[in-house]
């Protein structure tokens, strides 16, 4: 058994037995054996109880004991492996560092024998240095010895090029003076030759000068007897251009009241003929001819999403320039329109509109929204366009109600009829024409939305809007703006009724 489990085993004895012991004489003393006995019988399976429980309770308490010494044991084991881990990291780290140190001895050493060859090396160096230093003074003192004697030889051959110059010059300057004299000689000769015929051209000149001095003074006794003669003449040349002014101011005069007279004469026959001519109703052919032989197309082009996808369409709509207080106009009513539907609207996808007039074709990017009636539509037209498209235009009236009936034009089933029509007195820019027309040529017929209503002597009269309903012709009001091309949204044509 352990040491120390005994130890406690025998503690716990003797705390037992401590207990158990009863000190004190407590009542009478025992005076029979039975007594003893009973007493002795009946504590003994107590005491033996609470030994065994003293006992297991050392023996838990022991066990405890051990278990915690078994912990710690695996403790410090753990903690010496520990250890004794960090102890081999420890001699790796210093073997490690030993063979660095030995590492940097080796490269130290190295470096010692590089630097003394290095000194031996930089002495070499200083010795040939001070040897070619040596050799390059005494090439110098040589080379001096040498320009010394180079520059005595180069003195000695000046001075003997100078001895020859010499001798030469000596020999060239009698040549030289005899050439000299003779040409002295000949430029003296030359020169009185020049200035004898100087000379000469100077008498020449002058006799010249005479001649015209003498001419001169005849011309200037000629022009003062001119001068004299046309001071005279001027004289009464004045005198007959103040009478030809005269004369003629009092022509002008006569000539500006004749213009005048002319220009009023002009202007009230034309007012005249405008007057005859508006007063003459015409033939409902004759307007209709006029108008047919004036008609102008817009086209609309574009596509529609269907069942089965996208589809391209065209449509035309024949139209005609009309001309509001000097502004010209093309007209298309809604219902004439790819969008006049509002149901089939929200399908169209792109619409591009063109006026086409005769082989020449123009993209309209923009059109206007009439706003005294919103179901019609029309594009302002410059006056170089007009001129430029060759066809003509039709003014609205100055007297639209001179007239009681009107013609009515449907272009696209080119027909046309008389009709009457009357003031409306609820919408003073519209009046009301009769639902039906009668024609010789095309029987009875209404008048649609989208149709021309022309006065009898063929001016612009409005435009059908509805059944018995047009439009009179009156300065344009732009209620609202359409794009086309690029800039088209089914977005705006929500603004049309």
């Amino acid at each position: 058994m352990n040491r120390s489990l005994l130890l406690i085993v025998c503690d716990f004895l003797l705390l037992s037995l401590l207990a158990l012991a009863n000190f004190e004489q407590t009542g009478d003393p025992v005076t029979s054996e039975k007594e003893v006995v009973a007493v002795e019988v009946s504590d003994e399976p107590a005491q033996d109880e609470a030994m065994m429980n003293l006992l297991a309770s050392a023996l838990e308490a022991e066990q405890s004991s051990q278990s915690d010494l078994q912990e710690q044991l695996a403790q410090a084991q753990a903690e010496l492996s520990t250890l004794e881990s960090s102890r081999d990291e420890l001699s790796e780290n210093l073997e490690e560092k030993e063979k660095m140190i030995a590492e940097r001895e080796r490269l130290l050493a190295e470096r010692e024998e590089l630097l003394a060859e290095a000194r031996k090396e930089a002495q070499r160096v200083a010795a040939e240095k001070a040897s070619a230093e040596k050799r390059a003074a005494a090439i110098q003192a040589e080379r001096d010895q040498l320009e010394a004697e180079r520059q005595a030889k180069a003195a000695e051959t000046e001075k003997l090029a100078a001895t020859v110059n010499e001798l030469a010059n000596r020999a060239d300057t009698s040549a030289e003076e005899l050439e000299r004299r003779t040409a002295q000689l000949a430029n003296l000769e030359a020169q009185l030759a020049s200035r004898s015929r100087a000379l000469e051209e100077a008498e020449r000149q002058r006799a010249q000068v005479e001649t015209e001095r003498r001419r001169l003074a005849n011309e200037v006794a000629t022009a003062e007897r001119e001068k004299q003669l046309l001071s005279s003449t001027l004289d009464s040349a004045r005198q007959t251009i103040n009478v030809e002014r005269q004369e003629k101011e009092q022509l002008r005069q006569q000539t500006e009241s004749l213009t005048q007279g002319v220009s009023r004469l002009a202007e009230a026959s034309s007012e005249i003929t405008e007057e005859v001519k508006n007063l003459r109703p015409k033939t409902a052919n004759e307007i209709y001819q006029t108008v047919n032989a004036n008609r102008v197309q817009l086209q609309f082009e574009g596509a529609r999403s269907g069942l089965f996808g996208e589809k391209p369409f065209s449509e035309t709509v024949d139209t005609v320039v009309t001309e509001i207080d000097g502004r010209y106009f093309l007209w298309v009513h809604l219902s004439q329109t790819p969008f006049a539907d509002a149901d089939r609207r929200k399908f169209l996808n792109s619409l591009d509109v063109y006026f086409q007039v005769g082989d020449s074709r123009f993209r309209i990017p923009q059109m206007g929204i009439l706003q005294q009636n919103r179901s019609l539509l029309f594009l302002p037209l410059s006056q170089e366009i007009v001129s430029r498209i060759g066809v003509d235009s039709f003014a609205n009236s100055e007297q639209p109600f001179r007239f009681e009936d009107l013609v009515v034009i449907d272009l696209p089933d080119s027909r046309y009829g008389e009709t009457g029509f009357r003031i409306n007195t609820g919408k003073p820019d519209h009046i009301e024409v009769d639902n039906r027309i009668f024609s010789a040529l095309f029987g009875e017929f209404s008048p649609g939305a989208g149709d021309f209503a022309f006065t009898k002597a063929g001016a612009f009269l409005g435009i059908v809007t509805r059944g018995g309903e047009a439009w009179m012709a009156e300065p344009v009001k732009t209620g609202g703006k359409l794009n086309f091309g690029e800039k088209f949204t089914r977005a705006q044509l929500n603004a049309l009724p």
